[in-house]
């Protein structure tokens, strides 16, 4: 958990005005989830089941002024073309699988290479390359991201079934579960 107060005070953050949020609403049968603080109203969380990506954190300075605190775009097609995988679930793999293959009880798995000879993230279509099934969570203040990465996808042996869930507490701390 992050909480965004002290997150705020900890960089010394001075006021500047707010970066818009994602500003496509729908590609690919994706959609933008807003998450708003119940409690103050002070925080927001952008999130979107396109990469069960997060597009956004705005949070107070400590003069009380908004700001967006993440390093992204300002709309969906460069989160889907090549970038540095900002705010993005990846997988099945975080990090690099040198090339491209693992054994796994004495069978060798070959993966796809996107990282010259080596496998990053999840591959040439990682986690983040797909839409993921929102559903909003009861009695919390947030939204949870689902999909199965079936077997063979990128290379990977079996089927994974896999979510995250972001929820915005009452005390201003962003949870990703």
């Amino acid at each position: 958990k992050t909480d965004l107060r002290r997150l705020n005070s900890s960089v010394g953050m001075t006021a500047m005005s707010p970066m818009p949020i994602l500003k496509v609403r729908s590609i690919s049968s994706g959609s933008t989830w807003p998450i708003r603080s119940r409690s103050t109203k002070l925080s927001f969380i952008g999130v979107t089941s396109v990469s069960a990506l997060v597009t956004a954190i705005r949070a107070p300075y400590r003069t009380g002024a908004m700001a967006d605190i993440t390093l992204g775009f300002d709309t969906l097609e460069p989160y889907l073309s090549r970038h540095p995988y900002f705010g993005a679930v990846v997988g099945r793999y975080g990090n690099r699988i040198g090339n491209a293959q693992f054994t796994l009880d004495g069978q060798t798995h070959k993966l796809a290479a996107n990282n010259g000879p080596n496998h990053l993230h999840g591959g040439v279509r990682g986690f983040d390359k797909y839409a993921w099934t929102a559903e909003s969570l009861d009695g919390k203040t947030g939204v949870a991201f689902s999909r199965t990465s079936a077997d063979g996808e990128e290379g990977y042996p079996g089927n994974l079934k896999v979510s995250v869930s972001y929820t915005l507490t009452d005390d201003n701390e962003l949870a990703i579960e």
